[in-house]
């Protein structure tokens, strides 16, 4: 089984062209690092934690030991078979603070920029709906860990369809482009 990644699929739409290559090796090193941190948290593992990566993971220790309920998968691949594409999601845990007493599950994918992308909708709405059918995923969204430690901004996916017609929209243009013949 050979499908595209969701990441490869929405790359034409995300635009780095402005940000100095040092700057965005820097970036993506950092996103790994603080990936690596939060999974480990996640597991109920220990994990070094560098010095200046210590606020993000603070910012995402506040947030999981606040909201979520009770951990479902994490770094999980997901394959939707009928769209034929594969995702990896940060985690898929039952989170609370949706209606009191009822945890929903939720696909939550980390980010450590600032500024929020339109990719990251199509991104997580993909996530969501490939997670359904194994885990039962209701909806995603995406937390952004801050720098200073402070509690991180959840930004839910609010308009699921939406988002994944959107994310199809693209599929759809990636598998007629990468077709050969």
């Amino acid at each position: 089984m050979n499908y595209p990644r969701v990441s490869s699929i929405l790359a034409p739409y995300t635009d780095f062209s402005m940000v100095a290559p040092d700057t965005l090796a820097a970036a993506a090193d950092r996103g790994v690092q603080v990936h690596s941190a939060c999974a480990a948290y996640a597991l109920d593992l220990f994990a070094p934690v560098p010095e200046e990566l210590a606020g993000y993971f603070k910012s995402f220790k506040a947030w999981f030991d606040l909201y979520v309920h009770d951990v479902i998968a994490v770094e999980a691949e997901l394959t939707h078979q009928a769209f034929r594409y594969i995702g990896h999601a940060d985690l898929i845990a039952k989170v609370t603070g949706f209606a009191p007493g009822c945890p929903v599950v939720a696909v939550v994918d980390y980010k450590t920029p600032v500024t929020a992308s339109q990719t990251w909708k199509c991104q997580i709405a993909a996530y969501v709906e490939a997670a359904w059918e194994k885990y039962g995923a209701a909806i995603g969204g995406a937390l952004q860990l801050r720098k200073d430690g402070g509690l991180p901004k959840m930004s839910w996916v609010t308009d699921q369809n939406q988002a994944f017609a959107a994310f199809t929209g693209a599929l759809s243009a990636y598998n007629y482009i990468n077709t050969k013949g």
